[in-house]
């Protein structure tokens, strides 16, 4: 028989920590449908004041369309407990009735918006934009999809990062308009090929550019020079599947003693081992999912990468024995990490002598990380530390948060040039 002193407590009863805690196993649209249900109480509700917090404190917020068209005056409450704190905000195929309603609050802090605009709305393609730049006038980043060709861009007047890669309805003159009236520092844009030259007309104009993603088929070799050109260009991504008019190796004919950092992502193959020379100042090498590629393509590259410090590995299966590893560290005298995260090894991983790993290590000047995060050795701990263990040595298992690069994607990065 149970305990007659037993209580069941309501939700209502809880502390403060616990309905946080629950809070977060809840849907925005349950919390919604929550909030609503306890904001007429008398007297309020202490859950309602907890679920206004809980949103308050978040700084990110994603607002779908499935959960506030039934019920357009919720959206209205909502963006009255976020309005004034939220700095980044996503939205997410939203009509144009529900994009209105913001009109009515103001979102001082707000930095950065992704708008998913519905891709079969034609209708509204730039109406709904023109709105955005009423409604987040001091918008500094935006990341846009949808029918928009580009206009009223020119109006968010302090946007520094632009992100158009969905955006294939995007005009010539409309972003020609955007490069005279914005000091972009970063941009990602998608040009179909009967708009090319329109868009190498607009590059000189980017001259606060950084960091450029640029998806165009058809970009000659003078064009490349062209973008290289940028004063500040740092970072320059490309999909070597769709530019295929500029090659890595055009790229390091021109700038190839600039470029410090290079991530590959299935993409490796198709450059000429050749080339790789001219990469005296590379410093870290990224090479993710190249499964096309061995140990052999490898090691002919790093015999010339005199400045390398850093070799990213991410789930390949280049490097098969602990003796591929050391040839690799014995070859790269500066080289400070081998990240090899998600690589597969097995038991016959560990086959040379430790002699090989004690003589590599012996003749270095700094120690050398090994990191393994998420790494299927198909080993246990201690085996691990068995073999590899040295004072030079450290072994770690972190997230070294690689850059998420698409398939068949190219980025390099430079040293910007002198102004």
């Amino acid at each position: 028989m149970a305990d007659k002193s037993t209580s069941i407590a309501f939700i209502h009863e809880l502390n403060e920590d616990c309905l946080l805690s629950i809070l977060e196993y809840l849907t925005l649209e349950d919390q919604v449908n929550l909030w609503q249900a306890t904001k007429s109480a008398i007297p309020a509700s202490r859950l309602n004041s907890l679920i206004t917090y809980n949103w308050q404190k978040q700084t990110k917020h994603i607002i779908k369309r499935d959960i506030f068209q039934e019920h357009l005056e919720y959206l209205d409450d909502y963006l009255k407990c976020i309005n004034e704190s939220v700095e980044e905000l996503e939205l997410s195929y939203l009509p144009i009735e529900l994009v209105e309603i913001f009109r009515q609050h103001k979102f001082p802090y707000i930095q950065k918006l992704y708008y998913y605009a519905d891709e079969e709305d034609n209708e509204n393609g730039d109406k709904d934009i023109a709105l955005l730049t009423e409604i987040f006038p001091s918008l500094r980043s935006l990341v846009l999809s949808g029918m928009s060709t580009g206009l009223y861009i020119s109006k968010f007047e302090n946007l520094s990062e632009l992100d158009l890669e969905e955006c294939v309805c995007l005009k010539p003159d409309n972003f020609l308009d955007i490069s005279e009236h914005l000091k972009l520092r970063k941009l990602s844009m998608q040009v179909l090929a009967s708009n090319g030259p329109l868009f190498i007309k607009a590059l000189p104009n980017l001259q606060d550019i950084e960091e450029l993603t640029i998806s165009m088929d058809l970009l000659t070799e003078t064009d490349t020079v062209q973008i290289l050109r940028l004063p500040k260009l740092r970072k320059l991504r490309y999909n070597s599947d769709i530019v295929r008019h500029i090659p890595f190796n055009s790229i390091v004919e021109i700038r190839g003693l600039d470029i410090i950092r290079a991530t590959f992502h299935d993409s490796i193959y198709i450059c000429n081992p050749e080339i790789f020379p001219k990469l005296q100042n590379l410093q870290a090498l990224s090479i993710i999912e190249d499964y096309g590629w061995n140990r052999e393509d490898l090691m002919k590259i790093l015999q010339c990468l005199s400045s390398l410090e850093a070799l990213h590995l991410i789930e390949t299966e280049i490097l098969r024995n602990d003796e591929h590893l050391w040839d690799v560290v014995r070859i790269c005298p500066k080289l400070r990490l081998v990240n090899l995260t998600k690589n597969c090894f097995y038991q016959q991983f560990f086959t040379s002598e430790k002699e090989i790993m004690e003589k590599t290590l012996n003749g270095r000047k700094e120690r050398l990380q090994v990191n393994l995060y998420q790494t299927d050795l198909g080993l246990n701990t201690d085996m691990i530390l068995e073999h590899f263990r040295h004072p030079k040595l450290n072994v770690t298992y972190q997230d070294m948060d690689i850059e998420h690069l698409a398939e068949s994607d190219i980025q390099i990065e430079f040293k910007p040039l002198a102004v």
